[in-house]
């Protein structure tokens, strides 16, 4: 198979483009589905030596498996078959971002990026749990990024943990989940006490716990969690603002009260100081009531809206603090992969710096 040329169609029906992975089971290559035009990924495994034969699943047994378990982080499987003596099959396309060439170009991901990530992760690990797989020995190098943001495991590990038994427990996966997590932060650095806090093993029992405390920081952050379709399967509450408790107040009675010798005396002593002013009120009003045409002042502009600030190149907690600075609220519309911006930095803006927009309103980043 890896002596073909692109032209050759794989199951009459796929066109390899190029290689893109290969492990000790299977080459997976970028291919089209020449029926569909859609990118997929073709994986072609390797025929196994005697003994690893006997040792593991035969290949029919690890893709029905694959295609009984469903998750956003987990492609799709397409199909599968034999070409040419070579069994093969076909998954979604995981994305084009792998998620170790990132951490290395940006010197490790931003805290926004990788608790996002976090979540991501905390499902996927948490689903395959309860569909009876073991996600032990999934690395940084498993997984990619597609170009809305979302993790994406790679097809060649899908196979590799599916092909294994059930083993370790929600421990151990809280442990390789803030393996992953710090390895994304990158190495060297000092964590940050929130963060090295938030990445003590002791705290969580299994994967919702990491997911829940994952959450929790980050709306105490930047408020709502972003629209990602792994969250979905998290169940993760809504943040919702306390309640104030209501209080019912008994009413006072008020004294009574009644008109006396000295009260009437203040009454007609205050009447008669009102009537006294009368004719000098009335001199003031005549003299200054009068309107007045004055310039309206070039640079006055109405003061319920207000100059939108450039946030072009900043990352996400100071494009919040900026905005709200300036009596604006942020929402973020998408995430998107950049040569020319760094990762967690906003790339574009609606409407952009410069303009006035409504006090209050929206700026999508």
């Amino acid at each position: 198979m890896e002596g073909r040329t692109q032209q050759d169609l794989v199951g009459g029906r796929y066109r390899i483009l190029a290689r893109a992975y290969a492990d000790s089971r299977a080459i997976t290559y970028r291919a089209e589905d020449t029926r569909s035009g859609e990118r997929v990924a073709l994986l072609v495994f390797r025929a196994p030596s005697g003994d690893a034969a006997s040792a593991l699943p035969s290949i029919q047994q690890i893709l029905q498996r694959w295609a009984g378990v469903s998750h956003p982080a987990l492609p799709a499987l397409v199909g599968y078959g034999r070409d040419r003596g070579a069994e093969y099959a076909v998954a979604e396309w995981p994305g084009d971002f792998p998620l170790p060439p990132l951490v290395q170009k940006s010197g490790g991901l931003s805290v926004a990026r990788v608790v996002d990530i976090g979540l991501q992760l905390c499902s996927l690990f948490s689903h395959l749990r309860r569909a009876g797989v073991s996600p032990a020995g999934l690395g940084l190098g498993d997984f990619a990024l597609d170009e809305r943001g979302n993790v994406r495991l790679l097809p060649a590990a899908a196979v590799r943990v599916l092909g294994l038994p059930a083993a370790g427990d929600a421990r151990g996966d809280v442990v390789r989940l803030l393996a992953l997590l710090r390895a994304m932060l990158g190495e060297g650095g000092q964590l940050p006490p929130d963060i090295a806090l938030l990445l003590r093993e002791d705290r969580y029992a299994d994967a919702m716990g990491l997911a829940q405390a994952l959450a929790a920081y980050w709306r105490s952050r930047w408020r709502s969690l972003p629209d990602r379709p792994a969250f979905r399967s998290l169940s993760l509450p809504q943040a919702r603002p306390a309640a104030r408790p209501a209080t019912s107040v008994a009413p006072q009675a008020r004294p009574a009260q009644g008109w006396d010798a000295v009260g009437i005396a203040l009454a007609v002593v205050a009447l008669l100081a009102i009537l006294g002013l009368v004719p000098l009120w009335a001199t003031v009003y005549a003299r200054y009531a009068a309107p007045v045409a004055m310039a309206p002042s070039p640079g006055a502009q109405d003061a319920s809206s207000v100059v939108v600030p450039d946030l072009t190149g900043l990352d996400e907690a100071t494009a919040w603090a900026v905005l709200a600075q300036a009596g604006l609220l942020a929402e973020v519309a998408g995430q998107q992969y950049s040569d020319a911006v760094p990762l967690g930095k906003v790339i574009r803006q609606d409407p952009p710096g410069g303009q006035r927009a409504p006090r209050g309103s929206t700026v999508r980043l």
